[in-house]
């Protein structure tokens, strides 16, 4: 630490969510600046960085949880000192049940009953159905799950930020009805008393940074009301 300056803040972001939503990408894009698809879901992980905002040294930690059940036990360590708590859900989310039904479809419709155009057709109807399938109960646990267990562990007015990752696969080419739309992003959050709602891409970079400096700001207590403006104010790694 260059000329005997102090650490004044520290921001403790938790990022939650089911898993297979792209938290780990999401938040090694954060740190690392760089995306890896084949990331391993994690049980627990921690981020630590002394980043630089409106002239004070701060250290960043962020905190990556376990989405699954049976970790839930573990999750509430980590909201310990949480400045503020990311919910994350998938606006568009190929699971494993994606690639269940590539193989189902793949055996059951032969070419023996279905004309190949037919048999395609029919497929990439079976595979939209699962994507939308998968994205709708990321989104439905956001309110069912995981607001209820943030507010038990801290408060109903703690601040949080509601995060619809994976928006690069809603513009590329999915069509209307199988993703998770900006609008039922933003009336969820209200519902959720979540401060803003941000929605972003580990795999293209897409609003990253303003995801980062989104939770800052809240942190920091600089805006109250919910905007689609970027901040003027952002931070950077030291």
């Amino acid at each position: 630490m260059d000329g005997g300056t102090l650490l004044v803040e520290k921001i403790k972001l938790v990022f939650v969510g089911d898993a297979g939503v792209g938290k780990t990408c999401l938040i090694k894009r954060l740190v690392e600046n760089r995306f890896d698809p084949y990331s391993e879901p994690t049980m627990y992980d921690r981020y630590t960085r002394v980043i630089q905002y409106k002239g004070k040294r701060c250290e960043l930690v962020i905190e990556d949880t376990a989405g699954q059940q049976e970790y839930a036990r573990l999750r509430p360590i980590q909201y310990t000192d949480a400045s503020v708590i990311l919910v994350c859900f998938a606006l568009a989310s190929p699971s494993s049940r994606y690639e269940n039904i590539k193989l189902v479809s793949s055996s059951r419709l032969s070419s023996k009953f279905y004309s190949e155009p037919s048999r395609q057709a029919t497929k990439n109807k079976l595979m939209q159905s699962c994507i939308q399938q998968a994205a709708t109960e990321t989104f439905s646990n956001v309110q069912s799950y995981w607001i209820p267990e943030v507010n038990h562990f801290l408060t109903t007015a703690h601040k949080k930020v509601l995060l619809g990752t994976k928006s690069d696969l809603r513009i590329h080419g999915l069509p209307e009805g199988t993703f998770i739309t900006h609008k039922e992003g933003s009336s969820l959050a209200k519902k959720c008393n979540c401060a803003r709602y941000v929605e972003c891409s580990a795999s293209s970079g897409y609003n990253v940074n303003h995801v980062l400096n989104t939770a800052i700001e809240l942190h920091f207590n600089e805006k109250h009301k919910p905007s689609r403006r970027r901040p003027r104010h952002f931070c950077r790694f030291l």
